[in-house]
């Protein structure tokens, strides 16, 4: 693959998202109840979709305009569009319903999403190293090793290339004195 041409995987934008919220998440405390004020107020505990748990009407709407609508029953599973202190806003076939928090599973949904981000949050605090003490100034600096290229010698024998028909190996002592700047990993199940 060549990494010039290839874009960012949608995995990736995620775990970014989720770096990002990580970082910006409030201290809500675990113990705190969740209440529809505190999810409205907190973005980043939005869960994506609902379920609505009681029957409703959608607006059927034909080149933008309303023609007529339909009777969905309970437990229809709409995306989130706001969440708002009066309701939960979702996109219903492309109208904007509004719902009762109570006739909803929001809060039972935002406690899933901010435990998941939590238990993210801890072990992001968990991975991260902790200071070095810096070394007593008596101490002596350590010579320089001779600079070795770790990535190539773990690579050898693990290279193969695709050249338009079939996979064939890829030395890696051809790329011994290249100066690598970027790695970049991707999943296909992302």
């Amino acid at each position: 693959m060549d990494l010039r041409t290839s874009r960012p995987s949608r995995c990736s934008y995620s775990i970014c998202l989720v770096t990002a919220v990580i970082l910006l998440l409030p201290a809500l405390s675990a113990q705190d109840t969740l209440t529809i004020d505190m999810v409205a107020a907190t973005r980043a505990i939005w869960p994506r979709e609902v379920t609505v748990n009681v029957a409703h009407q959608v607006p059927l709407l034909v080149n933008g305009k309303v023609s007529g609508s339909m009777q969905v029953s309970p437990g229809r599973v709409y995306p989130v569009r706001s969440i708002e202190p009066r309701g939960v806003v979702v996109d219903a076939m492309g109208s904007s319903l509004t719902f009762p928090p109570a006739d909803t599973d929001i809060l039972a949904r935002a406690e899933t999403v901010r435990t998941h981000l939590q238990a993210l949050a801890a072990t992001r605090t968990a991975a991260t190293p902790q200071a070095k003490q810096s070394p007593s100034p008596a101490a002596s600096k350590p010579t320089a090793a001779a600079p070795t290229n770790e990535i190539v010698d773990r690579l050898n024998g693990k290279l193969v290339i695709y050249n338009g028909s079939s996979l064939e190996r890829f030395e890696a002592s051809a790329l011994k004195g290249k100066r690598y700047l970027a790695v970049y990993f991707s999943a296909s199940w992302c």
